[in-house]
């Protein structure tokens, strides 16, 4: 399973890196910590992949809006 964090309004990027090392173990494949332009907030990811795309690196940004997930579906071929 994955690992997420997430800083509202707590603009501390070093946090938010401490905390995603932290949570490593759930993921190794990829650890991403992203400050997101025009949110007060800094996200991190700890990637379990499974199956899927290399491209699938966390968090998901668009202007005004942006997630992490763990999002793996299990039954995708039926």
């Amino acid at each position: 399973m994955c690992g997420l964090v997430c800083l509202w309004k707590i603009n501390d990027l070093a946090l938010a890196q401490r905390m995603t090392d932290r949570i490593q173990h759930r993921g190794g494949d990829a650890l991403h910590v992203r400050r997101l332009d025009g949110l007060p907030a800094i996200m991190g990811h700890a990637r379990l992949s499974i199956i899927g795309s290399e491209r699938a690196d966390q968090p998901i940004a668009h202007p005004g809006a942006a997630i992490v997930a763990n999002g793996e579906i299990l039954n995708h071929h039926a």
